[in-house]
């Protein structure tokens, strides 16, 4: 018998960043409580939202149905969205032009229109509040998790990750991140050269994640690498764990985030995070990374270089980065997203 509440996993097709990381989690563990649908084959930009708004509510046959991305049919009241941020509403001016008009149109009215929504921190939720005009329980927090393999990895492990790459040293900071406008990779790079003198040389930046996807971000253009930082491109979730452990420190200086998987996952695998104190990231990374305003050039390379000669501080934040990891969880993630669409899928579709 079919489930009566199904995903729309169009997205499962794109590299996996956040949101694929966390759509796939779910999907593991809810297992057949939950039926999957998508394109015959890949979409993106302009021809995904229309698949979405013309396609997709002919394949629902009366099921709830789930969108996990941020968007989803205006036509269908029976839905379940998650949104993982507002950035197209708040930031339009780091998306394109036609990607900014569309979510700008469309995404206040959807989150009136279905259901309930799920929002992935209280920072998005308080967000999706203030732009949709919802009530407030129609909007529920479910955090992200962290795979248990984001785990502490032995030297042997790292050092087979460094031979792999071809990584030039084996002391090393790594940031993790798409890189696109709100990464605030000129802010990082800045960071990073103001440090350079205090730092040894065989201390090196390593910067994994692939460009932005040009539908979404358009053409964005990288600030001029400086000396000593070498980009990864996408690095594989397999050795992703023991590229983290063998860090010296984590960064991660981004503008805006509705969640921020990458530094939780860095603090499960024991590294001391260096993070910015903007939006949802506080919330999730409480006392247990070193949190500082991302513009602030100097304090940051500070902060590098702290990190990155004093071993106290490293074992201090390796211990807190730890626990706090912990408090994330997959498992309780996958099953209060599961709980709320069932209750969801017994109750009648809302008016309007």
């Amino acid at each position: 018998m079919a489930a009566r509440i199904v995903c729309n996993d169009r997205i499962m097709a794109s590299p996996v960043t956040g949101v694929q990381r966390y759509l796939g989690e779910i999907l593991r563990r809810t297992g057949e409580a939950i039926d999957t649908v998508a394109p015959a084959r890949p979409l993106s930009g302009a021809k995904a939202h229309l698949w979405d708004q013309a396609v997709l509510p002919s394949k629902l046959l009366g099921r709830l149905l789930w969108s996990p991305s941020n968007s989803g049919p205006l036509a269908v009241g029976r839905q379940v969205l998650t949104i993982h941020d507002t950035i197209s509403l708040d930031h339009p001016e780091w998306i394109s032009g036609l990607n900014a008009r569309w979510y700008r149109a469309m995404q206040p009215s959807l989150m009136r229109r279905v259901a309930h929504i799920i929002a992935v921190s209280e920072f998005t939720r308080q967000k999706v509040i203030s732009w949709s005009g919802v009530c407030e329980d129609k909007v529920t927090v479910i955090p992200s998790g962290v795979d248990g393999r984001f785990q502490p990895t032995g030297p042997a492990a790292a050092g087979e990750v460094r031979t792999r790459l071809n990584l030039p040293v084996e002391r090393y900071f790594l940031s993790n991140c798409s890189l696109e406008p709100r990464k605030n990779l000129a802010g990082l790079f800045a960071s990073w050269s103001a440090a350079q003198n205090s730092l040894p040389n065989d201390v090196w930046l390593y910067i994994s994640g692939g460009i932005g996807a040009s539908t979404t971000f358009g053409v964005y253009n990288l600030p001029p690498l400086p000396p000593r930082v070498r980009l990864l491109g996408r690095v594989h979730d397999n050795i992703l764990p023991a590229l983290m452990s063998g860090a010296t420190g984590f960064l991660y200086l981004s503008l805006y985030e509705g969640f921020g998987l990458p530094p939780i996952e860095a603090m499960a695998c024991g590294t001391p995070a260096i993070v910015s104190d903007l939006t949802a990231i506080p919330e999730v990374v409480g006392d247990a990374a070193l949190r500082i305003d991302p513009t602030a050039i100097a304090d940051v390379a500070a902060l590098i270089v702290a990190v990155a000669h004093d071993e106290a501080l490293r074992a201090d934040y390796r211990a807190r980065g730890l626990a706090r990891a912990r408090r994330f969880d997959w498992d309780y993630c996958a099953k209060r997203t599961l709980d709320l669409l069932e209750t969801v899928a017994t109750e009648p579709e809302p008016e309007g």
